[in-house]
């Protein structure tokens, strides 16, 4: 169950939902281009282009330390805002806590959350190697938060937002996926600087992005994954092609959909040239 959109140039070249928005009991809604799906971490894309947005702005710096505006946590005037968003900082995964599984679903204050992280060393020293941690894009949340005067989270039934904040809080459409990523590519949202440093890939990860290589063609964006829902955001630059593809239930793999879905695609594109 899903939706997908393929758009290229900015302009969608092909929508399709398949499945149900819900289902309850012999009750059953059927989904359509309106429903929104929990993107979980593709919510990082999100969070890293507005922390360029301030960067632009002059309101934020690479090179701030986290003790400038969360004092108190491990290594916190040695981790910087470029190493938060390369998950270089060494800061643990909280959402690996072995009993993350039973407090998942409990709202928990900004407070509890930094009192969950403050709990566990670093993993690393800071920007000695890269690892993936929810722990930063939650962190760089709370700074969004602070900067912006707004609230990043809205509260949910399953894993609760005010945990995941800026790491995975976002409810999305594919439609709106592909809106999102193709303007940042088409600069409408910050300077074609800060897109470079955003796809610079090392050890593995960008600053709110991962790569994707299928055959000769390459790919950035990122994947998502909490409590059943499955997504993936994709954009092409040598063939200006976003892809998108958001899921409520999967019985394969989304890899395994999105490979046929480039095979599809490009097929047709070799056979429209």
């Amino acid at each position: 169950m899903g939706s997908v959109c393929i758009s290229m140039n900015g302009k969608m070249l092909y929508s399709h939902t398949t499945g149900y928005s819900s289902m309850e009991g012999t009750h059953a809604v059927s989904a359509n281009e309106n429903t929104k799906y929990r993107i979980a971490s593709i919510t990082k894309m999100f969070t890293a282009a507005i922390i360029f947005q301030l960067i632009q702005e002059g309101k934020l710096d690479y090179s701030n330390t986290l003790d400038q505006f969360l004092p108190g946590l491990p290594g916190a005037s040695k981790i910087t805002i470029a190493m938060m968003m390369s998950h270089r900082s060494g800061l643990h995964n909280i959402l690996d806590d072995p009993d993350y599984p039973n407090w998942k679903s409990q709202p928990k204050t900004k407070e509890e959350v930094l009192k969950m992280i403050n709990r566990y060393p670093l993993d690393f020293a800071p920007d000695s190697k890269a690892a993936y941690s929810n722990t930063n894009y939650i962190l760089l949340g709370y700074i969004i938060e602070e900067k912006c005067g707004k609230p990043y989270s809205e509260k949910q039934v399953e894993a609760d937002m005010s945990i995941l904040a800026g790491a995975g809080a976002l409810l999305s459409t594919p439609d709106d996926l592909n809106k999102f990523i193709q303007g940042l590519y088409a600069h409408k949202l910050f300077k074609s600087r800060y897109l470079l440093h955003m796809q610079s890939i090392t050890d593995g990860f960008g600053m709110g992005m991962t790569e994707f290589v299928y055959g000769e063609h390459k790919a950035y964006g990122h994947t998502g994954s909490i409590d059943g829902f499955n997504s993936q955001l994709e954009y092409f630059p040598d063939d200006k092609l976003a892809i998108a593809y958001c899921s409520n239930g999967l019985s394969i793999p989304i890899a395994d959909v999105l490979n046929e879905v480039h095979s599809i695609v490009y097929q047709a594109l070799e056979e429209y040239k």
